[in-house]
């Protein structure tokens, strides 16, 4: 029997859920090989807890972060069927090659450390 998500301390995670307990399944974060602009996918699967769906909108696009230049990045947006069923109000997120996420709606990289 699956357990409960917890922090550190062994709190309940509230809105966590575990894939394989009940009919919450494995989603997907960012699917690897090719962008295909279009592609929609669950990022979260969860009923009645999470069901977060991504679509592919960009890419090839160029992302500035204090002084630091990226290109060839892809704009994703994400909708949550239970909080917006028709996905009016999407998230926009900005991913870059060998960086990551670096946007996420108000949120924006402005500092990184290269090794």
């Amino acid at each position: 029997m699956a357990t409960q998500p917890a922090d550190g301390e062994g709190n309940p995670l509230g809105g966590a859920w575990l894939a394989g307990t009940g009919d919450a399944r494995p989603g997907v974060i960012f699917p690897g090989g090719a962008f295909l602009l279009g592609a929609r996918y669950f990022q979260e699967v969860a009923p009645g807890v999470a069901l977060d769906r991504a679509e592919h909108k960009a890419s090839g696009l160029e992302f500035n972060a204090n002084g630091f230049a990226f290109s060839d990045c892809v704009l994703v947006e994400d909708t949550n069927a239970l909080s917006d069923p028709k996905g009016k109000n999407p998230d926009a997120k900005v991913y870059c090659p060998d960086i990551g996420i670096v946007m996420d709606e108000e949120l924006e990289l402005t500092n990184i450390a290269l090794p």
